[in-house]
């Protein structure tokens, strides 16, 4: 259904469960969140790519990365069960942090799950503030960060 403004478009979502339509505006904003990190250059497809956080955020930022191409990927979490749900979203590889004492020892963990690289662009998809000022570790000189 089109609407009166130029672009604008407005879907019927009646015939979805609820279960489906909740998850309508989580995936629209990552899908806009993924599309505007595109338009720095930074992210490409062949770009590795760090999620922090694998709550239902990270874990559709994750889905939709891998819907849009990208083909390294990186999950960084403290919960197991949520980091293999995350290699089910699309993940290539995971990191628990809760394995590792120090930064520096997370962050040689995150660089070999990226073969040996920083990223080159990460998510953060926490909320907590030591993660983000953790997750600046992951990222390579001139890479970008987009938190959710």
């Amino acid at each position: 259904l089109r609407g009166g403004n130029f672009g604008t478009t407005f879907f019927n979502v009646s015939d979805l469960d609820l279960n489906s339509r909740i998850l309508i505006e989580p995936c629209a904003v990552l899908v806009h969140a993924v599309e505007r990190a595109k338009t720095t250059g930074v992210l490409r497809f062949n770009s590795r790519v760090v999620v922090q956080g694998c709550g239902p955020i990270g874990l559709i930022c994750i889905a939709v990365l891998r819907t849009m191409g990208v083909e390294h990927i990186c999950a960084v979490d403290g919960n197991e069960k949520r980091l293999e749900f995350a290699k089910r979203m699309g993940a290539d590889t995971s990191v628990n942090f809760m394995n590792f004492k120090g930064i520096e020892a997370l962050t040689e963990a995150v660089k070999e799950a990226q073969g040996g690289h920083l990223a080159d662009f990460a998510f953060q998809c926490t909320g907590n503030p030591k993660a983000h000022a953790n997750i600046y570790k992951f990222i390579r000189n001139g890479g970008g960060l987009c938190e959710l």
